[in-house]
């Protein structure tokens, strides 16, 4: 077992206050979980997924303290955003992929649908409201992946007036702001780091936060790249095309880079455009499935987060309704709501607390 392994598994040990005694199950343990990063493409997985919290589980049958059971469940509440107006790569994804041909989509107002996000989530968290993952994308050089760019990224400019408005919301709803990480931006050299100081420099704050565009992250040195970039805090690590829990837990969790530099990262367990397009659920399928994965959360006492994209409230969609089920569920179950700040106050106390230095 090499020392940065061990380091990892006393990590996962002291985040769900365990002591742990190192044997061959734990180093399969680590293979799994490595497994759960790397064995993916763009986001989605080339095995079969697990659908528990298996490291979590393995810690239990080790019996000890088990008190992070007892954490209160909750929910961190965010939304990737994609596109602040309709534009016909918009529609011509709707029309490719969800045999939506109807140009009414244009006089829809995606600001609008977000802006009733972001009413909702300050009303369940209480003076702040949730986290938005905004864009800032550098074109690729190379002209296949500009034209995949083109296609797949995010597209606006958040200098331009519906930039403007988006800052306005921000502010009015005092919505915390991460980095949407570019599909190509962690293969090309300076392209993430660029773009993060570009949103640094629009919200005046720095970038803790990131989630990659298409949850494209699949190798431990992309997430260390990420932490030399300044992100601290990464919400990555979920599955486009499947539901399942990717990396073994419900709750925050560090991830052992070396040299003492640990990432945390919030599993990303519910996300509407593989519940709705991709498993081609039912409003009502897509919210007992996700009751269903939620009471798994409840029963741990874990922590994930829930990615309902800024657009999905407009008619063309018609999201929102589930979204606000699956709150109103989450809420009579005891959940707690959280922005970016009650996520970072979470796991220093619980997760972090057994941690010495978690950035």
């Amino acid at each position: 077992m090499t020392a940065d392994i061990k380091k990892q598994l006393e990590l996962w040990g002291s985040c769900l206050a365990q002591k742990i005694s190192f044997n061959e199950e734990m180093i399969q343990l680590y293979k799994d979980w490595c497994d759960d990063l790397v064995e993916s493409r763009y986001g989605y997985p080339k095995k079969v997924v697990k659908t528990t919290p298996y490291i979590e589980e393995f810690f239990l049958k080790l019996g000890g303290d088990c008190t992070f059971q007892k954490r209160s469940p909750a929910v961190f509440l965010t939304h990737d955003v994609d596109y602040l107006y309709p534009t016909f790569v918009m529609w011509l994804k709707n029309a490719l992929g969800r045999k939506r041909f109807s140009f009414a989509c244009f006089g829809e107002n995606y600001l609008a649908s977000l802006e009733e996000y972001l009413k909702i989530d300050k009303d369940y968290i209480g003076g702040l409201s949730s986290h938005l993952f905004v864009a800032a994308p550098i074109r690729p050089l190379c002209w296949y992946q500009f034209c995949a760019h083109c296609l797949i990224d995010p597209s606006y400019e958040i200098s331009s007036k519906y930039g403007r408005k988006l800052h306005e919301l921000i502010q009015e709803y005092k919505a915390s702001v991460g980095i949407h990480g570019s599909f190509f931006s962690l293969l090309h050299s300076g392209s993430f780091e660029k773009e993060k100081n570009i949103l640094e420099n629009w919200t005046e704050n720095s970038i803790l936060f990131n989630r990659q565009h298409w949850l494209n992250i699949s190798n431990i040195d992309e997430l260390k790249r990420l932490y030399r970039a300044g992100i601290r805090f990464d919400s990555s690590l979920g599955w486009n095309g499947v539901l399942g829990v990717r990396g073994g837990f419900l709750r925050p969790y560090p991830i052992y880079l070396g040299e003492d530099e640990v990432l945390w990262e919030i599993p990303m367990l519910l996300m509407d455009g593989v519940l709705f397009d991709e498993l081609r659920f039912s409003e009502k399928d897509v919210i007992d499935k996700a009751i269903g994965s939620l009471i798994k959360v409840r029963d741990a006492g874990g922590c994930v987060a829930l990615n309902w994209h800024e657009r999905t409230r407009v008619s063309s969609y018609g999201w929102g309704q589930a979204y606000d089920k699956i709150l109103e569920w989450c809420k009579k179950q005891g959940f707690l709501f959280y922005s970016s700040s009650n996520m970072i106050e979470r796991i220093r106390d619980y997760e972090g607390k057994y941690i010495f230095k978690t950035n």
